[in-house]
């Protein structure tokens, strides 16, 4: 069996570029002999990661285009359709889309159907704002995703509903596929939480609240500071840890330092021990303006922290039941109120969460089946 993943962002230590990896080893683990290809549009940002989808013995492809670069311009259109036409011309038997891009899951749809692949599936893996014009656009290329794609996949209700709207999650060909972790690698470690502690400088009396993802507007990163200046003129000993990069980190810098909080909040950058990270960390806040089922959260669930999430999340999400979920357009108020009251989860009842987020169907052994059942239609 031929394989071709396709992602229309970088290569990154981020929520789908690890779904992938975890998605091509399970491939691989169910059907031995296949040939896996991922191609991601953007570049290749984490060389780690590229190394280890080689090991598997997964090619990887970069398109390295702009990453301003839209589908709605006709070069960058005529760009990702050389690269995918030049790896189609070898068979493939599935090409497998992991994109909530409409503009970009229709341009490679239509290039998989041109090329006579049999299986084409499209993944949905977050949901976005819309207006009015775009949404009458959006629902015309809706119509050719729902046409041309022979499996409609999704980690969420939410998302498989904003890329192939009510009718393709009502039909036949839709399949809700959780976004499964190593869930082991997520036990909660008291060595671990002591020396990422330490690192930083948080003391046992201090609540280390945590945050991670790319530094995009998406993510309202910017969210937080107003949260935190709140709680520390309570008089709450409180610091806020921000793992992952993007480009709006200067802005979140400034802001912060504005705000007089350099000592408070650290901007981290990305870290190859988020396990650690998050073992680390009393709460998990998450203040996302759109998301699917954020990868993130199911870890930090896994570790057994308490996670304050945005409204705008589904609550398809909450495995544990002290996940709490707050508006994020009425401002800081709701959240200050719940960390200043928060009870953190001791040792014990944190190593027992990662055992209910397996059983809860998110461990990564569950994708082997999901895998066997999809690319046998």
């Amino acid at each position: 069996m031929k394989v071709l993943l396709v992602n229309d962002g970088c290569l990154e230590l981020a929520g789908v570029s690890l779904f992938m990896y975890q998605w091509a080893k399970a491939v691989l683990e169910e059907y031995p002999d296949s040939l896996v290809t991922a191609y991601f549009r953007l570049s290749v940002k984490n060389r780690a990661l590229k190394n280890a989808f080689e090991e598997l013995g997964v090619t990887v492809i970069a398109g390295n285009h702009p990453e301003n670069g839209t589908t709605a311009d006709k070069a960058n259109r005529d760009a990702v359709k050389g690269d995918i036409r030049n790896i189609l011309r070898d068979r493939y038997d599935v090409v497998h889309i992991h994109s909530s891009v409409i503009g970009f899951t229709t341009l490679v749809l239509g290039e998989t159907k041109n090329a006579k692949v049999p299986i084409r599936i499209s993944h949905a893996h977050g949901s976005f704002g819309e207006s009015r014009l775009k949404r009458m656009a959006h629902d015309v290329m809706r119509n050719y995703i729902r046409r041309t794609a022979t499996i409609y996949a999704g980690c969420s209700e939410q998302a498989g509903t904003y890329l192939f709207g009510e009718k393709g999650i009502h039909s036949d060909k839709w399949i809700n596929v959780p976004n499964a972790i190593e869930t082991q690698k997520f036990r909660f470690s008291a060595e671990a939480r002591n020396h990422r502690r330490a690192e930083i400088g948080i003391g046992d009396d201090e609540l280390l609240l945590g945050a991670v993802g790319y530094l995009e507007e998406v993510k309202n990163h910017i969210f937080l500071i107003d949260v935190v200046r709140r709680l520390k003129e309570n008089g709450h000993p409180v610091k806020l840890v921000i793992l992952g990069a993007g480009s709006l980190k200067e802005k979140l810098a400034s802001g912060i330092h504005s705000s007089g909080l350099d000592k408070d909040i650290i901007l981290y950058g990305q870290s190859d021990d988020i396990p650690g990270w998050l073992s680390a960390m009393d709460c998990y806040l998450m203040p996302s303006l759109s998301e699917g089922l954020p990868l993130s959260a199911v870890e930090a669930q896994a570790s057994g922290l308490k996670c304050i999430l945005s409204d705008r999340i589904s609550a398809e999400v909450d495995i544990l039941p002290d996940v709490c979920h707050l508006p994020i357009d009425g401002g800081s108020d709701p959240w200050v109120t719940e960390i200043a009251g928060i009870k953190t989860n001791g040792d014990d009842l944190r190593c027992r969460a990662v055992d209910k987020v397996a059983r809860a169907g998110f461990d990564r052994t569950v994708l082997r089946s999901v895998i066997a059942g999809m690319y046998q239609k």
